[in-house]
């Protein structure tokens, strides 16, 4: 190939460097869910504890609720046994009565108490699991969709970039080595811009500073390999063709 060849070929490689950095960059930029996986667990968590709660009311109640029929059992024999007649020691019957007016009864109206707030609590924190279980929901299928998503675009971006590198290796193979060498050192540190198109204006495009009239006039040949003066970027003249 001619110089003009070699320096536009290199100008187009530079062109899908350019796409497979940008694409790499995008690739690195997909949002994988974290946000949506964040809050499904969450949502999971708080349903669990909500159940757990839920779980610990309900043994309560039902404890609470076989000490109460106990103790209403308890009263109810005591209290037989006191007005039917079955008790004519009086040391005896005061003594049950005491001990049905001074603790069981006490106990019993504690005990309703204490079943009324676990009522209370158990229908809270059923309307809190199905609150939570519907947004536990939610927020699973929110992630679905987001991990369905980030599996699309993550295949579509590895499929373009596995076809921009073959196309890259392809097009580098046919530049010089010691052209394309110099090309990747000085892409290295220019910021990913080593080949820069120069129009009818003779500018720089790359720093922007005008090229002296002899390099100008040289470079629309392209007879060679140019550099700019002023930043070192290859030149590719783009302008109309020189004498």
């Amino acid at each position: 190939m001619t110089i003009r060849e070699n320096v536009a070929a290199l100008y187009e490689l530079q062109e899908i460097d350019e796409r497979i950095a940008r694409e790499e960059r995008e690739f690195a930029a997909l949002d994988p869910g974290l946000g949506e996986r964040a809050a499904a667990e969450a949502a999971q968590r708080e349903l669990e504890a909500a159940r757990q709660r839920l779980h610990s009311y309900e043994r309560e109640m039902l404890d609470s609720e076989l000490e109460m029929k106990s103790l209403e059992e308890k009263k109810k024999t005591h209290e037989e046994k006191m007005y039917g007649g079955l008790i004519r020691n009086p040391k005896e019957l005061e003594d049950m009565q005491r001990e049905v007016e001074g603790q069981l009864k006490p106990q019993i109206d504690k005990l309703e108490t204490k079943i009324l707030q676990l009522m209370e609590d158990i229908e809270n924190e059923r309307a809190a699991v199905a609150s939570w279980k519907k947004n536990s929901e939610q927020t699973g299928a929110e992630l679905d969709r987001a991990t369905q998503q980030h599996g699309s675009a993550s295949a579509a971006l590895t499929s373009d970039l596995q076809e921009l590198r073959a196309e890259r290796e392809r097009r580098a193979a046919a530049v010089p080595a010691d052209l394309l060498h110099r090309y990747e050192e000085l892409r290295s540190k220019k910021g990913g811009v080593a080949v820069v198109k120069v129009l009818a204006d003779a500018l720089c495009t790359g720093c922007r500073v005008s090229l002296p009239a002899d390099q100008a006039r040289f470079l629309r040949r392209q007879e060679r390999v140019f550099s700019c003066e002023n930043c070192g970027r290859i030149l590719f003249w783009a302008g109309p063709p020189g004498d």
